[in-house]
């Protein structure tokens, strides 16, 4: 039992095939290939107090490292008893180059 195609170049049609199982690939691998941004955003974001730490845009930077553009820190208070209100931070850009994501993990 088999398919027989006339007038269809066999070539052309292996090729489509394979470009279509290399994108099929690609788009299911990408979550395994995360990149920096991605992993700092899932092990290390939800662990930061809300409102604590704010950005504008971000980028990842190879596979541990991450951009962080127009970042607005924000610490607690030093005395809430005093009613001090806390003092934000703006930082311009926020560069880490390489992370150990695996110890962070493990803690």
């Amino acid at each position: 039992m088999g398919v027989h195609l006339r007038g269809v170049d066999m070539t052309r049609v292996r090729i489509t095939g394979l470009t279509a199982v290399i994108v099929w690939l690609g788009l299911s691998a990408s979550p395994v290939f995360a990149d920096g941004l991605a992993k700092f955003e899932k092990s290390i974001k939800p662990q930061i107090p809300p409102d604590t730490l704010t950005y504008k845009s971000s980028k990842g930077l190879g596979d541990n490292g991450f951009v962080l553009e127009d970042v607005v820190v924000t610490p607690p208070p030093s005395d809430p008893a005093k009613g001090d209100k806390p003092q934000p931070i703006s930082i311009k850009t926020v560069t880490v180059e390489a992370l150990d994501f695996d110890a962070i993990d493990k803690q």
